[in-house]
């Protein structure tokens, strides 16, 4: 064998055995037991063998502390993230879904309402067209206005109910476009939603009030009644009996309401058209009463004429001897009338005409009244595609996200 490799191995046997008189003495110095306690103190001590633990040499059989592992690794933090995504999704769709389903339901609701206030309004007003207190025909008054077949007082030709059927093509919205026309004197171009009908109702109040004394003892003399009655100067009232009835202006004196008095002199007056006579057609006494006319012009329309505005239903209504226009309910969007006609006078309608087919309104018997009413806000997701029949009339589709109802009421005349 060769020198040099016995050499090796006497030198690696000299290191082996260092190490392991190393590692006793390693172990020996770490126990405490082992020795007496000389020198250092038994707490410098425990912090002197710590630290010999942490370097003991490898060769003494002793693996390395494993490092404890904290916090998220990258793809546990990217499971985490994609979770999260998808729960925030899953919300965000719940939340979008219940939105929508929320607009569509309270819209609906909206739609109701303001379909059931509109009909109100109109079949109301119908019912009561041609009302004159006691008497049972309309035409029976005596009208002493100047102009007494003016659209806005026309009580005595019978047409207690008249209607305008848009004839002309859309979008034109000038007043010829209606038959029978809009009168210029109430109408401008654009009050009216081309393709809608026009509804003229004509009556008088159902509240009225008691002539009392002094009464009259001429027919120019003035009218007496109780204070606080809410009529003013430029009015325009019945006075009725079960027998007769004048129509005239209030002319004076400055507060009816708060005096009692109606004078009804002829002359100018401040707004509306004046008498053409002072002397009624009698005197009138206790059996007497006094109601105001009432004369209101139902249509589309949009506030300020402004295609932007949302359609409403509108109201003209004579006031001060002048018609004044109000806004009633928004989201009406179209009106249409079917006119029943009794043709053979017994009372009950035989035929149903537009209103541009009517000849004689004083045959009319029954108004069959159609209303198209929209929500207030645009649906997010559904496009309305329908075809509406309103009145017998076909209306749609719209092509927009708007939901719409259709309501319908025939009423009966009863005067």
């Amino acid at each position: 064998m060769p020198k040099g490799s016995s050499t090796s191995r006497k030198r690696m046997k000299g290191i082996s055995a260092q190490t392991a008189s190393g590692c006793r003495q390693a172990r020996s110095d770490n126990d405490p037991h082992s020795r007496p306690h000389i020198g250092p103190s038994p707490l410098e001590h425990s912090a002197t063998a710590s630290s010999a633990a942490l370097r003991v040499h490898p060769a003494c059989g002793r693996a390395p502390a494993h490092r404890v592992s904290r916090g998220l690794t990258l793809l546990e933090t990217m499971i985490a993230m994609i979770i999260g995504l998808i729960i925030t999704a899953a919300v965000a769709q719940v939340y979008a879904t219940s939105r929508a389903t929320y607009q569509l339901t309270a819209g609906l609701s909206r739609v109701q309402e303001n379909g059931r206030f509109g009909m109100e309004f109109l079949t109301r007003d119908v019912r009561m067209a041609g009302y004159s207190g006691c008497l049972s025909k309309a035409t029976a008054v005596t009208n002493h206005l100047n102009n007494p077949t003016d659209y806005a007082t026309d009580l005595v030709l019978g047409q207690h109910v008249s209607a305008h059927a848009y004839t002309g093509s859309a979008p034109s919205a000038a007043i010829s476009d209606w038959t029978p026309a809009l009168p210029a004197a109430y109408f401008t171009t654009g009050d009216v939603v081309p393709n809608t009908d026009v509804l003229v109702v004509r009556r008088a109040s159902d509240q009225s009030e008691q002539v009392l004394p002094p009464y009259m003892p001429t027919p120019s003399a003035a009218l007496h009644l109780e204070t606080g009655n809410g009529l003013q100067v430029n009015d325009i009232v019945i006075v009725a009996d079960c027998r007769s009835a004048d129509m005239f202006q209030i002319t004076g004196p400055t507060d009816p309401d708060s005096t009692g008095t109606l004078n009804h002199n002829i002359g100018a007056v401040s707004q509306g058209p004046g008498n053409a006579s002072q002397d009624l057609s009698k005197t009138y006494d206790s059996d007497a009463e006094i109601l105001k006319l009432v004369t209101r012009v139902y249509h589309i329309g949009r506030r300020n004429n402004d295609p932007n505005n949302p359609p409403a239903l509108f109201r003209k209504e004579l006031d001060g001897g002048v018609l004044v226009t109000q806004e009633l309910v928004e989201g009406v969007e179209n009106i249409q009338l079917y006119i029943g006609d009794d043709t053979d006078n017994d009372g009950i309608a035989n035929i149903y005409r537009t209103a541009d087919q009517i000849a004689n309104w004083a045959t009319v018997a029954t108004v069959r009244i159609g209303l198209l009413v929209r929500t207030p806000d645009k649906a997010e997701r559904d496009v309305d595609t329908k075809t509406y029949v309103v009145a017998g009339t076909l209306i749609g589709p719209m092509g927009d996200r708007y939901q719409r109802r259709v309501f319908t009421s025939t009423v009966d005349l009863r005067n």
